[in-house]
C-alpha cells in the first residue's frame, strides 16, 4: 500500500468483510530523515486507527522489524547496514522467515494493546 488511505481502507475492507485485524508497517535508518520522519507518522497513524476502530473491536498495531533482507537493504553500504544490524544485536540482519514468525507470535498474542508498536528484538 502506497498510501495511508489504503492502510485506512484496508482495515475498513476487512470490517465489512469480517475479517482482519489492520497492520501498519513502518522502518528507521540511522541518518535518515525521511524514515525517522515516517516512524513517527506510523506510530500516531497507529494509535489514532486503533482509537477509531476500537468500537467495532478491531485491535491495530505496528511492528518494527529492523532490517528485513530484501533488494532495498541489499542497496545499502554495507558498512552502514552492518553498524544498524549490530546496534539491534542481529549481525546478519533479520529474515523474511523471522518477521513473519515474529508478527504471527504477536498478533493474536493477549497482551497486545490496540495502538501500540511491537519491536522485534531491540529495535526502537
Amino acid at each position: 500500500l502506497r498510501t495511508t488511505d489504503g492502510v485506512v481502507d484496508l482495515g475498513e475492507r476487512g470490517l465489512r468483510d469480517g475479517a482482519g485485524e489492520p497492520r501498519v508497517h513502518g522502518s528507521e535508518a540511522e541518518g535518515e530523515a525521511a524514515y525517522v520522519a515516517s516512524k513517527a507518522a506510523v506510530e500516531a497513524l497507529t494509535k489514532v486507527v486503533a482509537k477509531e476502530l476500537a468500537p467495532q473491536g478491531v485491535r491495530v498495531a505496528a511492528f518494527g522489524l529492523g532490517p528485513v533482507d530484501t533488494r532495498l537493504t541489499r542497496a545499502v553500504p554495507k558498512a552502514a547496514l552492518a553498524k544498524i544490524n549490530d546496534a539491534i544485536g542481529r549481525p546478519q540482519g533479520t529474515t523474511m522467515a523471522q518477521a513473519v514468525d515474529f508478527i504471527v507470535s504477536r498478533i493474536s498474542a493477549p497482551d497486545l494493546k490496540s495502538g501500540s508498536v511491537e519491536y522485534f528484538g531491540t529495535v526502537g
